[in-house]
């Protein structure tokens, strides 16, 4: 499957906000001396050559993932792939393949003795170990993946690919026009996929494939003019090292392509896609289906990095709400005024643009959190027929081996709001994603953790920061209670919704009884659908941001005054992202140490 590497904030219902990212990055390759005896260091080699070889492959078998990831594989000796975007992807092979690969290497990683092994790589084996059990079982499920989600499908992952590509030399003018010509090739072995899925009844729900339609109209309501036509164009334009006559070939080729064939195939799409409705046989969540537990609870373990069950987290959520609420009671019985007109836009950042809010907040954190790398960055809206109405924004993670620019687009509508464009610039560039990713990458891991994600670590570590950030406006004390309170409550619930409909299997009777007691009952049958529409989605957000609070407030409780946020978050973000359960082992570990 493509692996791309974005960082999206989402916008749902309810003025509840989303974001999910893909860390796919690593800074060089490079051997771990062992201080111990001859034999130890040797064994410690030959696991390191395990990681290598595990890189490369992965390097040299998708040319997307490499030109992503690295800026310059050569000097890792690492041949760059033939660009494709290859069809079978979506074959039941291709599946069963990425199964049993999974498992020769887990197989190889468990015949290293942990002992033998360096601090630093028994973290990695842990790490490791965990990403592959969990790539095992999900494509063990191949009937439940869902390949043209609204969000985060392959129709969208393709034009942020697009959007995205930077052009290094001359040659991969030729490497780009290829990968778009595939586009309509590949599309269609998904639908294919989809179609087979669908056979057996594993489909999207009706308002799952509109909000997948809507997205697909979007991108397909400007020819001529289409966004990947400029966007080319200026790259042509810009670009040294082409000829004017070069120039012209490939704008012509790049039209022609995106007229003829990439729009063609997302409006075959569309039609598809429509064709299907109805093929869905779960009355309810995933837990409808024959194996739907099963697979939700592989699913819940991928998003969230936590070794809990779905009753274990769901109760956790539900512990955590009630927190919430008896805060804000408890403000509001003292001063039944206290959350009342707030500015939507506060006067300090009322002028304030994107690239202002970051440079105001790099300001404000060095209070908080250890000195990061020194780091550029660009900042720029998308054009409205590529940008999901559904995203706000989203942070392109730079190739391991280039860390100094980063890439941050937003949604030109996210403007509107100025705390709602706050927040959100501070989740994707600082202190969320964009610093969390390359404090990492500089501290130089092994290369392997660039196929390691752990999106509940990174999207838990950009939701909590977000709510940090808010400290730093000059409003009151109530205001700010109030906006933290409203972040938190609404991912929480909604990742406690999506464990009681798709993983406890809770119908909408059972669901409209637990939610009246949190919302208004108007909106209980919107959510409930939202729930079985985006299975997983709003699971890393809501749980990774629980957990981070727990792990702060547990923190604080038991250290006092010895409590130092700087070191705190340093013990986070050392050996960069990770499952939780590993992250919690930390926190302990660090608490334990400084009592």
């Amino acid at each position: 499957m493509i692996q791309y590497i974005r960082g999206v904030k989402i916008k749902k219902i309810l003025s509840i906000f989303v974001s999910f990212i893909l860390v796919l990055n690593i800074v060089s390759c490079k051997k771990i001396e062992s201080v111990k005896d001859n034999k130890i260091e040797k064994y410690n080699e030959e696991f390191n050559d395990f990681l290598d070889e595990e890189f490369k492959d992965s390097m040299e078998a998708d040319y997307l993932n490499n030109h992503y990831s690295l800026y310059d594989s050569s000097y890792m000796g690492i041949i760059k792939p033939e660009p494709l975007l290859d069809p079978n992807d979506f074959s039941i092979d291709s599946y069963a393949d990425s199964k049993e690969d999974g498992i020769e290497s887990l197989n190889t990683l468990k015949s290293f003795d942990l002992d033998s092994l360096s601090e630093e790589q028994i973290y990695t084996y842990k790490v490791y170990e965990y990403y592959l059990e969990n790539y095992i079982n999900l494509n063990d499920l191949l009937l439940f993946d869902n390949v043209f989600d609204s969000s985060n499908g392959i129709q969208e992952n393709l034009l942020t690919i697009f959007i995205e590509f930077e052009f290094r030399n001359p040659e991969e003018f030729e490497d780009y026009l290829k990968l778009l010509s595939d586009v309509s090739s590949y599309v269609e072995a998904a639908i294919d996929l989809t179609k087979y899925q669908a056979s057996y009844g594993f489909y999207m729900s009706d308002s799952a494939v509109d909000e997948t339609v809507n997205g697909i109209d979007s991108f397909t309501s400007k020819v001529e003019d289409n966004e990947l036509i400029i966007l080319f164009n200026n790259s042509c334009d810009n670009f040294d090292g082409l000829s004017k006559e070069q120039k012209q070939e490939y704008k012509e080729r790049n039209k022609d392509i995106i007229i003829n064939s990439v729009i063609p195939a997302y409006i075959n799409l569309k039609e598809e896609l429509i064709n299907l409705k109805g093929s869905r046989r779960a009355k309810g969540g995933i837990s409808s289906y024959d194996g739907g537990k099963e697979y939700y609870q592989a699913l819940l373990n991928n998003k969230t990095g936590s070794n809990k069950t779905s009753k274990e987290l769901f109760n956790m959520c539900q512990d955590y709400l009630d927190s919430i609420l008896l805060e804000y009671v408890t403000i509001y019985q003292k001063n039944p005024d206290a959350f009342d007109n707030f500015e939507d836009e506060p006067k300090q950042i009322r002028n304030f643009d994107t690239s202002d809010i970051l440079e105001f907040i790099k300001e404000n954190m060095i209070y908080e959190y250890p000195l990061g790398p020194d780091v550029n960055y660009t900042i720029s809206y998308l054009d409205e027929t590529v940008a999901n109405d559904s995203i706000l924004a989203y942070y392109l993670n730079p190739p391991i081996d280039n860390i100094s620019n980063n890439i941050i687009k937003v949604n030109p509508n996210t403007g509107n709001h100025k705390m709602t464009l706050y927040t959100t610039i501070a989740h994707e560039g600082f202190p969320g994603h964009l610093y969390q990713v390359t404090y990492y990458l500089n501290t130089n891991p092994h290369p392997l953790r660039r196929n390691i994600s752990n999106i509940g670590y990174t999207e838990g570590w950009a939701m909590y920061t977000e709510l940090n950030a808010i400290d730093y406006l000059d409003i009151t004390y109530e205001q700010k209670i109030e906006e933290k309170l409203n972040i938190k409550f609404n991912y929480v619930l909604l990742a406690a919704l999506d464990i009681m409909v798709n993983g406890l299997g809770y119908n909408l009777s059972q669901t409209s009884k637990w939610l009246d007691y949190y919302i208004n009952p108007d909106y209980i049958e919107e959510l409930y659908q939202d729930a079985i529409d985006n299975p997983g989605t709003f699971l890393p957000y809501g749980i990774g941001l629980m957990y981070y609070e727990n792990l702060r407030d547990s923190a604080k409780k038991q250290l006092k005054d010895k409590f130092d946020p700087i070191s705190f978050h340093e013990v986070i973000l050392k050996n960069g992202d990770k499952p939780l359960y590993l992250l919690e082992e930390d926190v302990n570990k660090y608490i334990s140490l400084n009592k």
